[in-house]
């Protein structure tokens, strides 16, 4: 009986505190609870509601202000500080993906790419040069099924940016690479 009750009330506990957080109407997919939310304007801008860091992508110009820069992201899409580092994080289910400044160790070639993903066991690998940098893709088989990669190498303004995902469908990840090739001051 006792072991019934404690579990009543860890269930209630938990079920309580999944409902905390006053989530505004609104808040972007993937805004934490209790924070100020912008909404999408018709150019995808920021448009102030509180002193929240996060926009929204209204389907065009989405920008990106700690790097100055900015991206075309699915309407889904939230725009916040990068977790770690310099850059930021885009949140949706269509697109999901980083963007921030390229580090000296990292990959400035496709060569220099493709020798980096040896150790994800690469397979379908594909590459494209652009104007300014260049896309590699690939998948791999994990714990939880098939993981689709990409990573984007811009260089812009003078500064090179890498733009970059891992998520578990396709489409995901080709939204994420048509964002990434959309990247502009």
């Amino acid at each position: 009986m006792t072991l019934k009750i404690l579990s009543a009330v860890a269930l209630t506990a938990c079920l309580v505190g999944c409902q905390s957080g006053d989530k505004p109407a609104g808040a972007a997919p993937g805004a934490a609870p209790g924070a100020d939310t912008t909404k999408p304007t018709a150019a995808g801008a920021k448009t102030e509601e509180g002193k929240s860091d996060t926009i929204v992508g209204g389907g065009k110009a989405t920008k990106l202000p700690k790097l100055n820069l900015q991206i075309d992201v699915p309407v889904d899409s939230a725009v916040t500080d990068a977790i770690v580092g310099e850059g930021h994080m885009i949140m949706g289910a269509s697109a999901p993906l980083n963007v921030s400044p390229a580090k000296p160790d990292k990959p400035k070639t496709i060569d220099e790419m493709k020798k980096d993903i040896e150790m994800f066991k690469p397979l379908n690998i594909k590459t494209e040069s652009l104007e300014d940098g260049w896309v590699v893709t690939f998948e791999n088989e994990g714990s939880m099924g098939k993981n689709y990669w990409a990573t984007v190498r811009r260089d812009i303004g003078g500064k090179a940016y890498i733009c970059d995902t891992s998520v578990g469908q396709e489409k995901q990840r080709d939204a994420a690479v048509t964002a990434c090739k959309t990247l502009r001051q």
